[in-house]
C-alpha cells in the first residue's frame, strides 16, 4: 500500500486536521487521510504527522480494508506497453 501511495496510485482526502498533541512532533499537524482509489472505492485511511518542512516523521495505517488490493495498478512507467 504504501508504494502505491507513494506512486500516486490513489487519491487522498484530508479528513481530520489538527495541531499534533505529542510534543515530540511540536509545530506538526496530525492528519487523518482517506485513500480512494481511481473508481471511488475507499481502501484505507492512514493517520500521519506532517511538518511544516513536508516531512512526515509519523506514519501508520488505521483501517486498511481486507479487500484485495493487488488490482490496483501503478501507473505504467514511459516505455512500458
Amino acid at each position: 500500500m504504501p508504494v502505491k501511495r507513494a506512486a500516486g496510485t490513489f487519491m487522498e482526502i484530508v479528513a481530520h486536521d489538527a495541531p499534533a498533541s505529542n510534543p515530540l512532533y511540536r509545530d506538526g499537524r496530525s492528519r487523518i487521510v482517506k485513500l480512494i482509489t481511481r473508481g471511488g472505492q475507499h481502501v484505507g485511511t492512514v493517520h500521519e504527522i506532517v511538518m511544516p518542512d513536508g516531512a512526515v516523521p509519523h506514519s501508520h495505517p488505521k483501517d486498511y480494508t481486507l479487500r484485495d488490493c493487488s488490482r490496483v495498478r501503478l501507473p505504467a512507467a514511459p516505455g512500458d506497453g
